[in-house]
């Protein structure tokens, strides 16, 4: 802002050469402390004038040409209680309805349903951060694209789509005499982190998350193709003891070839001959398997895991007679922030913006204003 005060200046009537001279000298001289004095008074009251009201409010997805993502209001240092509230569409996919709930409120459903109780606050804090950036992402309120729910909704209950959800009633029910306990300390969770959000250059994330990374996350652009800075493989130390760090699988040689070969007829796999025909050696720098030799055709990691329903495309394959044994390492995709991982974190002194900045690479986190 700029604040250009004229200053007027009045015409000497002719009088004689000495009085006109004194006249000069009074007027340049009260025009000097005249100038002096508004300086003075700029300094006073001009950074108030530009400051006031502005807490640090800064223009989320600044690269919005690049993108075609609208701009998103975001203010840092803002009062949490001052973040905004909308009220979201949800579409129920058990019951095949729309409901009406809070941001924050459904966020409180979502971290009930995606993490465990028992689990750190911190890492409960870092997931209500996590589910809160991923669904904003989709609101119009905040200049999102719709995740295109069915009925229009902003949000839908289907883990594989957005994100789960369970109702307070259902929560109740599940967790029987710790409910009172899990209720203040989910809430507690998201209260504490109200309005939330991470960001990378101005924008809003994709916010990936999994159960269970094995030891090491993935790069995203090995999993869903889009190369984000933020979501690249990181460490993810303290998992060994979760049920899904490492599980088997075994199965005759007979109905393995027989699933293979009937997703992917050009393999030709034969029960007597797995051991040459199959290789898996092409991996990831986190040990995932990219792509696998199956007989004469080719498979991804990712496609191989759907099609025996194994854990996580992080696994060894092994022969032995007529049986053949899968063991996985983690649960998930891979990408993003680890739970487990996340929990670990915590019970090591992290708190949540420690776990965040550590599953999502350079990002910051901001507050939705």
């Amino acid at each position: 802002m700029r604040s250009t005060v004229p200053i007027r200046q009045g015409r000497m009537r002719p009088s004689v050469q000495r009085r006109r001279v004194q006249g000069r000298r009074k007027v340049t001289l009260g025009g000097k402390l005249l100038l002096l004095l508004l300086i003075a008074l700029l300094f006073i009251l001009l950074p108030p004038l530009l400051f006031a009201g502005d807490r640090g409010s800064v223009n989320l997805l600044t690269h919005a040409a690049a993108t075609g993502r609208s701009p998103i209001e975001v203010s840092v240092g803002q009062g949490q209680a001052d973040a905004p509230n909308p009220t979201l569409k949800v579409y129920n996919t058990e019951s095949k309805s729309l409901m009406e709930l809070d941001l924050e409120e459904y966020i409180c459903g979502v971290v009930a349903a995606e993490m465990p109780a028992s689990f750190e606050i911190e890492a409960l804090k870092a997931q209500a951060v996590a589910a809160r950036t991923f669904v904003c992402r989709h609101l119009p309120a905040f200049g999102g694209q719709s995740a295109g729910c069915p009925q229009g909704a902003d949000a839908c209950t289907n883990y594989a789509h957005c994100q789960a959800y369970i109702s307070p009633e259902k929560r109740q029910s599940n967790w029987g005499a710790q409910a009172q306990a899990n209720e203040e300390k989910i809430r507690s969770a998201v209260e504490q982190t109200r309005g939330q959000v991470a960001t990378y250059n101005g924008e809003l994330i994709q916010a990936f998350f999994h159960s269970t990374s094995g030891g090491m996350t993935e790069d995203c652009a090995l999993v869903f193709t889009q190369d984000l800075p933020y979501l690249k493989a990181v460490e993810s130390a303290g998992e060994e003891g979760a049920p899904h760090y490492q599980r088997s699988v075994t199965l005759s040689a007979q109905a393995f070839a027989q699933k293979v070969n009937a997703a992917l007829p050009k393999a030709g796999l034969k029960a007597d001959a797995l051991q040459e025909q199959v290789d898996a050696s092409n991996r990831s720098g986190s040990g995932r398997v990219l792509q696998l030799r199956l007989g004469g055709a080719t498979m991804s990691g990712t496609t191989f895991r759907s099609l025996l329903g194994l854990d996580s495309t992080n696994f060894e394959i092994s022969f032995s007679g007529d049986q053949v044994t899968i063991l996985t390492h983690g649960y998930g995709h891979g990408v993003g922030m680890s739970q487990v991982g996340a929990d670990a974190m915590a019970k090591n002194g992290s708190d949540y913006r420690e776990i965040l900045l550590h599953y999502y690479t350079g990002i910051a986190i901001s507050t939705l204003g």
